[in-house]
């Protein structure tokens, strides 16, 4: 599908699909492109193919957000084709209910924040990390960090659980101490890290192609919770 439609013009982008299997017979009454959506964004989001991926890879109901520890061969090109994808259902869906199109995936609202334009805060732990945010989120919140020989750094660990650096969340976090006059600068500066600063480039190259069919100004005026309901609709995946 990358290929077939990889030379589409916006306007070809914003025509209606006429989509046919190879080897199926049958006309698109919009059954096909429904199927074809389906089946192409269980591809696109489906953690087992990398180009995103889950906090807790062991729940199969944790939300996913771009893999910022992505294989080589997965380039920025993938993340504008699924954008147009998320960008191509919101448009069918916006000319006709009876052309509603919704992708097979569950958005971490961090990440649904940020294609509306929003700010990333500590609080989206609470849905897009639940662990994290009882284990360690309220547990700084609730004690004294001093306790903790907490510093304004995060080790970063490969697919396979291995230790590969130690990277700073500010600037020399590294020898800054959390304590408990900066502990919410530090919860800040970690959620900007996870959610935001490691899948930078990646939600860029997403919101490029998302906004070549859905203009930025037009996405603002939703909510995270609206945006979903558009994009997943409500059933259960």
């Amino acid at each position: 599908s990358y290929e077939a439609t990889k030379n589409f013009s916006v306007s070809k982008w914003c025509r209606r699909f006429v989509i046919k299997f190879e080897g199926e017979p049958g006309l698109d009454a919009g059954g096909l492109t429904r199927e074809w959506i389906s089946v192409l964004s269980t591809a696109l989001f489906d953690s087992k193919n990398e180009l995103f991926t889950q906090f807790n890879k062991e729940d199969k109901q944790a939300l996913i957000y771009p893999n910022p520890t992505r294989p080589s061969r997965l380039k920025l090109k993938y993340y504008e084709f699924a954008g147009r994808i998320v960008g191509k259902c919101i448009f069918e869906s916006s000319c006709s209910a009876i052309r509603r199109l919704n992708v097979k995936a569950r958005f971490m609202r961090s990440f649904l924040a940020q294609l509306i334009g929003l700010r990333v805060n500590y609080k989206y732990f609470k849905t897009d990390d639940k662990q994290l945010y009882s284990s360690k989120i309220k547990y700084i919140q609730e004690v004294d960090p001093e306790d903790l020989n907490l510093y304004f750094c995060e080790e970063e660990y490969d697919n396979d659980g291995k230790l590969l650096k130690e990277v700073d969340i500010i600037p020399n976090g590294s020898t800054i101490e959390v304590t408990k006059h900066n502990r919410m600068k530090y919860l800040d500066a970690l959620a900007q890290y996870k959610l935001n600063t490691r899948v930078s480039a990646e939600i860029e190259a997403f919101i490029k192609g998302l906004n070549e069919l859905v203009p930025d100004n037009l996405l603002t005026m939703f909510s995270e919770q609206e945006l979903e309901l558009l994009i997943c609709g409500t059933s259960d995946i």
